[in-house]
């Protein structure tokens, strides 16, 4: 029964999608009961899309620029230099006085710096109106303390005993095997070019030996600064010859005879040296020391310098015994000098390599 009446209804609504010709209008009512189906199945109209509406454009007002008024600077007043009363030269005078005249009592010297530092106050004394008399007495005290400025020491020999010829170096002047190169004289410094070699043997310790005769001069025993080790700085005349010094520095341990001329307790940043009261030969290949060199680098300084004239390094700036240097190495003879130059390298003001 109940499938009939589904037929019945499906064949309704079939014959109702067929738009056929009426010849009698169908009441509102009938028609829509007929036709609901028809009606149902339409697709709804699509709105039309309303129009977009951009907004109206406004320009970007730029505020007026206003200039800066930058005000005047006022003008610094330099306060009045007040002229140094003679009471405060007097004062300046005595504490030269008692620098030079404890370096004096004390048997110390002066390095170039210092002693030029000493010297500059006292012509600037002389400027400001002190007596010239006894600033000349003060700089002539210094230039004895400066053995820079004398060119030779006080204790070389007199012309009729010394040679005046360029030496021979005859021994090397430490393990040449540990010798791991040599730079050459020339390396720039506050005070110029130096005059003397950097012998890098690698912080091993190494003995120190005496390339010719010689005897100690000078020296100290100093610190770089409070936590720097303490080494030594010493001079020797090349016995017999007239003109001719050599240097080594940063030696760790001299041996007795030359650690007795010096104090136990080293200088700190004070590189002043003073004359030795033992006055020690050594023979040509002797040992002088050990020493592991500069903690920083691992090498130590040699040197040697023809005080009777300026080098060739003063024509570059080198000051002080810097400008009396030489090339030691040309010293040798020339099998030993050969294998020092093959070991050279750095600056070639001095040396040729």
């Amino acid at each position: 029964m109940k499938l009939a009446i589904a037929l019945i209804i499906f064949s309704w609504a079939l014959v109702n999608t067929f738009d056929l010709p009426q010849q009698h209008p169908v009441p509102d009512n009938q028609a829509l009961s007929f036709n609901w189906f028809k009606q149902w199945r339409k697709k709804p109209s699509i709105p039309e899309p309303k129009s977009i509406v951009t907004p109206e454009h406004r320009p970007i007002v730029i505020p007026e620029h206003k200039t800066i008024t930058i005000p005047k600077a006022r003008p610094i007043v330099t306060p009045e230099h007040k002229p140094v009363t003679t009471t405060n030269l007097g004062q300046q005078f005595q504490l030269l006085e008692g620098e030079v005249m404890g370096a004096k009592q004390n048997k110390s010297l002066f390095n170039l710096e210092h002693a030029n530092r000493i010297l500059k106050d006292l012509v600037n004394l002389e400027n400001k109106g002190y007596s010239k008399t006894e600033t000349d007495k003060l700089r002539q005290i210094v230039y004895q303390l400066t053995p820079d400025f004398n060119k030779t020491s006080n204790t070389q020999p007199s012309s009729q005993n010394c040679i005046k010829a360029n030496p021979t170096l005859i021994a090397d002047i430490t393990d040449f095997s540990k010798i791991q190169k040599i730079t050459a004289p020339g390396t720039d410094s506050s005070e110029g070019p130096k005059g003397h070699s950097f012998v890098w043997t690698g912080g091993q310790r190494v003995p120190v030996y005496a390339p010719v005769d010689m005897v100690l001069d000078s020296g100290s025993y100093v610190k770089d600064n409070a936590d720097a080790p303490a080494q030594y700085i010493l001079w020797f005349l090349v016995k017999g010859y007239c003109d001719f010094q050599v240097k080594f520095d940063h030696i760790d341990e001299p041996i007795e005879s030359i650690r007795q001329n010096f104090s136990s307790i080293p200088k700190i940043a004070d590189s002043r040296g003073i004359y030795v009261a033992n006055k020690v030969e050594f023979k040509a290949g002797q040992l002088l020391g050990y020493t592991k060199g500069n903690t920083s680098s691992g090498n130590w300084d040699f040197g040697l310098y023809d005080m009777s004239k300026e080098g060739l390094l003063a024509k570059y700036g080198s000051q002080g015994s810097h400008r009396n240097a030489v090339c030691w190495v040309d010293f040798y003879s020339s099998e030993r000098k050969e294998l020092y130059r093959r070991l050279l390298e750095g600056p070639k003001l001095l040396c040729s390599f």
